[in-house]
């Protein structure tokens, strides 16, 4: 009798095999432990890609709590995009999900549609407690509970202006290399700023930690990622001092048209996030 995760890893082969430019393919628990595997991938490595994927499928749920004011905050998907490949990260069924990497050549739609018919598959394979979206009494995006006024966060001019150009655009953020807030667009309080940025800073470090699951290289350069929720997106790009620039939106607004704002900006600077704000 074939074994469960010998079972999986045949479905995910499968899936890469039918993907060109698609690498690997791993079925994970909700804490980490590899389910499955597609071939090419030795148990040392696996474990690093489990603890990785776990702690940022773990945090790009709890950003959903800064993107909007919802009662619940279902998480999608996260999307890394690296100079040399990229890494998705979608639920998978009942408490599972699912991370794939590929080469930047790869068809997008096609990964993602490859990948969901997966996820219909093993939705009537796994039966672990289901754990998508996040129900907390009060939203981070609503500010402080007291009954005192929030403080605003310091305002960059030119991240108003970039929101301006993007429909459905919402709050935009600069996050220092340290992890502490550069500036934000308006409308934002300091505390949100400084959770918003925190919480930026980890995904920015989670997401480079994917780099060898994406493709061997020797230094892998983090372009974006890439959240998506029910609620909302949110993009973040690497600036170049080693800080971010962060944006939020809609659901349905344009996140190419955002992402290559975020990008226009960060590349028509030439000054790094810290120096933006300070000129602010």
């Amino acid at each position: 009798m074939i074994g469960d995760k010998d079972k999986y890893s045949w479905m995910l082969q499968g899936v890469v095999d039918d993907t060109p430019h698609a690498r690997h393919l791993v079925l994970l628990s909700a804490d980490g432990v590899a389910q499955g595997a597609s071939h090419g991938l030795d148990e040392r490595p696996l474990k690093a890609i489990a603890a990785t994927v776990a702690g940022l499928q773990s945090l790009s749920r709890a950003t959903g709590l800064i993107v909007g004011p919802q009662t619940t905050h279902e998480w999608k998907q996260t999307l890394i995009e690296f100079d040399h490949g990229l890494v998705f990260v979608v639920a998978a069924g009942k408490g599972s999900y699912l991370a794939a990497a590929a080469g930047p050549d790869v068809d997008m739609q096609q990964i993602s549609f490859n990948m969901q018919q997966l996820v219909t598959r093993l939705g009537r394979e796994l039966t672990a407690p289901a754990r998508t979206e996040a129900s907390p009494r009060r939203s981070a995006a609503s500010g402080p509970a007291s009954g005192q006024p929030p403080r605003p966060a310091r305002v960059v001019p030119i991240l108003n202006d970039m929101l301006a150009s993007v429909p459905k655009a919402t709050r935009a953020i600069l996050v220092q290399p340290d992890g502490m807030p550069g500036g934000a667009s308006e409308g934002m309080s300091a505390d949100i700023a400084d959770l918003f940025a925190a919480a930026m800073h980890g995904l920015q470090g989670l997401s480079k930690s994917t780099g060898p699951f994406a493709g061997l290289h020797g230094s892998p350069q983090l372009r974006q990622t890439v959240v998506e929720f029910s609620h909302g997106w949110l993009v973040s790009i690497s600036t170049q001092d080693g800080g971010s620039l962060a944006a939020m939106a809609e659901p349905d607004g344009d996140i190419g048209e955002l992402a290559g704002r975020m990008q226009d900006l960060v590349l028509s600077s030439l000054r790094p996030a810290a120096q933006m704000a300070r000129n602010a």
